[in-house]
């Protein structure tokens, strides 16, 4: 075997080994990360992980909310009457669901790169779920700026105005000052 040399022909170059031979490659990081158990441990530790969090997140928010009811009295500000308002608007269920596919189908993604590798993983699907992602979450932006300037969720437009309370959107010509 020789070392690469620029003046031999090109199908008679070949590289040099990477390291001494008598190094033991049988549990080495190539043969290991390929396998299918590698994988399937992985993501279940990956869902471990996210439900465990979960679950900390969760019980920190109960922790802290009923702190607050307690020195504060209930919030008043998300009422079930906003809760309602906001669940009957398609804007909102567009947006939430369009950004849960979204997530689906970049982990569907990720996982399509980590089992097949980069570049195997890329033409043609990784591109296309990169971009139906892309669109997606174009069209989840435009929901959730609707939801925001045009049905003025989470939005307290006057002072004392509570979320729960709808607000109809201003028009151009209702403050305009007449001429004199």
């Amino acid at each position: 075997m020789s070392t690469l040399d620029h003046n031999e022909p090109d199908d008679k170059k070949m590289l040099a080994p990477h390291g001494p031979k008598d190094i033991d490659a049988s549990a080495g990081y190539e043969q290991s990360d390929v396998k299918v158990t590698g994988i399937v441990v992985f993501l279940t530790s990956l869902a471990i992980f996210v439900a465990v969090c979960g679950v900390v997140t969760y019980g920190l928010g109960k922790l802290i909310n009923a702190e607050l009811n307690r020195e504060d009295g209930p919030n008043t500000k998300w009422t079930t009457d906003a809760d309602a308002r906001i669940r009957s608007l398609n804007d909102a269920w567009y947006h939430m669901i369009g950004n849960l596919v979204a997530v689906v189908l970049a982990l569907i993604n990720f996982y399509l790169r980590y089992a097949q590798g980069a570049e195997a993983a890329v033409k043609p699907w990784g591109v296309v779920l990169s971009l139906v992602v892309v669109g997606i979450l174009l069209f989840t932006g435009w929901k959730g700026w609707e939801m925001v300037y045009r049905h003025h969720v989470a939005v307290l437009d006057a002072p004392g105005q509570t979320s729960s309370e709808p607000v109809s959107p201003h028009h151009g010509g209702e403050s305009r000052r007449r001429a004199a």
